[in-house]
């Protein structure tokens, strides 16, 4: 059986309850310190930003270094909120990884078996081979 022991800790004369985890400022702190499930919260609300933004995507009048910027300012900052505290394995940021790459190859208009690669500006172009 796996328990969780829970001091008690007074503040003046109340008792504070002690708990697993807590929202703080919008993330998700757990006492074992691990992010995934902050994770996945920040995964769905920038799926919801990216898809609120649908029209600003298809737009074929905007420049595709434009639509970059836009996404790089409005929806990449609701992913990665908070991240700085995240205790991530592998599978977790390579979850991050693969959902910001999809979402560029959207905004790109790259196809799924195309590959994309970062440069050194941070500027992401298909590859050629």
């Amino acid at each position: 059986m796996n328990t969780v022991r829970l001091e008690k800790i007074r503040v003046r004369a109340d008792e504070v309850e002690g708990v697993a985890e807590f929202v703080y400022l919008g993330a998700k702190v757990s006492k074992d310190g691990r992010g995934t499930e902050d994770i996945k919260n920040r995964l769905r609300k920038a799926r919801g930003a990216f898809q609120n933004l649908t029209k600003l995507w298809n737009t074929r009048g905007m420049g595709k270094k434009t639509k970059v910027q836009l996404y790089k300012t409005l929806v990449r900052p609701i992913l990665l909120y908070g991240y700085e505290t995240w205790k991530m394995t592998n599978w977790e940021e390579k979850k991050l990884d693969a959902s910001q790459f999809r979402r560029l190859r959207r905004i790109l208009r790259i196809r799924w078996p195309a590959r994309v690669i970062a440069t050194t500006n941070d500027a992401y172009q298909p590859n050629q081979k």
